[in-house]
């Protein structure tokens, strides 16, 4: 199981950084309760607005409350920490595909666990056990799911 878990994991890890992500979408707005209907073109042009604008809004209808707002999306560079954030969650999810794909082509069939037996893994990610070269605690992770056919 551990070659192939090796070999698995290196192609996940190739997909993982194929594209990687440099930025995300923020959302943009600014309030318009204040502007009146014929200001709005001034209102736009005044503030930079770009014309990909569009109105938003939130508010509590039932006590007449509401906030009328200008949004438009932008793309902001990604801190480390959502880097790392996006790196642990692309990988788990494309180490999964890929080992799945793998080890039930090698023979492996999925299995029910005990889900206690995860608190070993608490203290990791899949991604850092990978970048670690830690195989055998990964081979006993994924152990958790697939058994060889032979053996159920």
């Amino acid at each position: 199981m551990k070659d192939i878990l090796i070999q698995a994991l290196d192609t996940a890890f190739e997909v993982m950084n194929s594209v990687p992500p440099q930025t995300k979408r923020v959302v943009k707005k600014i309030s318009i309760d204040n502007v009146e209907p014929l200001q709005l073109q001034r209102f736009i042009k005044d503030n930079n607005i770009p014309k990909r604008a569009y109105f938003g809004g939130h508010g509590n209808v039932e006590e007449g409350e509401s906030e009328a707002f200008l949004c438009w999306d932008i793309e902001e560079p990604l801190s480390s920490v959502e880097q790392r954030k996006h790196d642990i969650k692309k990988f788990d999810r494309q180490a999964w595909y890929t080992v799945y794909k793998w080890l039930t082509n090698e023979g492996y069939k999925r299995c029910g666990c005990n889900t206690s037996e995860f608190k070993q893994f608490e203290d990791t990610t899949i991604l850092d056990m990978y970048i670690e070269n830690d195989f055998d605690r990964l081979a006993k992770y994924y152990s958790l799911f697939f058994k060889k056919e032979s053996e159920k």
